[in-house]
């Protein structure tokens, strides 16, 4: 019953797979193929470059610089950022996973005689991209983030910030949020599902962009209320001076609440739209 849904979440989180992988490996490549001399300077701090005074100068590679500058000036890297990258890219494969149901539909003479109520099919679906997305974040957090700061050195100095515990179900939800709408909206297009994927990508941060114009009161909160059903509104936005913010409330616990409510209800709306096709 899960079989296809099962290729398609394979295909995707190989593809992904592979593009990490040529990345982490394009950067061992350039980490441990450079060499120069480190620079040591009065206060401890270090940078790589090719000095005329040997005194001053260590003959060291570029990872253990790097290693060398982060310890000497103290600093650290918050986890909550690699975590935001690899939710980031899960939410990619949600939207793609997305176009299941409506994939399901180009081939009705054998979807509709499935052994099984179009429902519960639905969700054995969500249940297998849900594993797909958590593939996908585990490659991306695991192989492309925890190894790249490994292989340049600085995996020691990363911390878990507290950001990070309200990140995570914030983050979650918009994935789920966004694979639902993708859901909802393309299964009652047949053939259509990935041109709505990815076409969602651009509307969606427009959406985000435009409530940054000087436009009227009652068209900007029109423009606030569809962002509403946006997934990628409820956590970054654009203010008046271009800094990177929230367009909805600020409260990260309601923002939470609120994205968790649109993931379930687009999801509930795209199986109720599944169970009601008719070709």
């Amino acid at each position: 019953m899960t079989y296809v849904e099962f290729l398609r979440a394979r295909k995707v989180v190989t593809v992904f797979t592979i593009i990490v992988a040529a990345c982490v490996a394009l950067t061992l490549i350039g980490v441990y193929a450079s060499a120069g001399d480190m620079n040591v300077s009065g206060d401890g701090g270090a940078s790589v470059h090719v000095s005329t005074s040997a005194h001053a100068t260590v003959h060291r590679n570029f990872r253990d610089a790097i290693a060398a500058d982060f310890a000497a000036k103290h600093t650290t890297v918050p986890f909550s950022a690699f975590v935001f990258i690899a939710l980031f890219a899960a939410t990619i494969a949600g939207s793609i996973f997305g176009a299941g149901l409506c994939r399901e539909r180009d081939y009705v003479a054998l979807a509709w005689t499935k052994p099984v109520s179009r429902a519960r099919q639905a969700l054995a679906y969500l249940g297998v991209d849900a594993l797909g997305m958590f593939a996908v974040f585990a490659v991306v957090l695991v192989l492309g983030c925890c190894l790249t700061l490994w292989a340049i050195g600085i995996f020691g100095y990363v911390r878990v910030d507290p950001i990070v515990w309200q990140m995570l179900p914030l983050s979650i939800g918009i994935s789920f949020a966004y694979y639902g709408m993708v859901r909802a909206v393309s299964v009652g297009f047949p053939g259509r599902g990935g041109a709505i994927a990815g076409g969602s990508w651009p509307i969606a941060y427009l959406l985000i962009g435009l409530t940054a114009l000087p436009l009227p009161a009652l068209m900007h909160g029109a423009l606030i209320l569809v962002n509403f059903l946006n997934p990628l509104a409820y956590l970054t936005g654009f203010n008046e001076t271009g800094v990177m913010s929230t367009v909805l409330w600020s409260n990260p616990d309601l923002r939470t609440a609120l994205v968790w409510v649109l993931a379930v209800a687009t999801n509930a709306v795209a199986i109720v739209l599944y169970q009601r096709a008719e070709a």
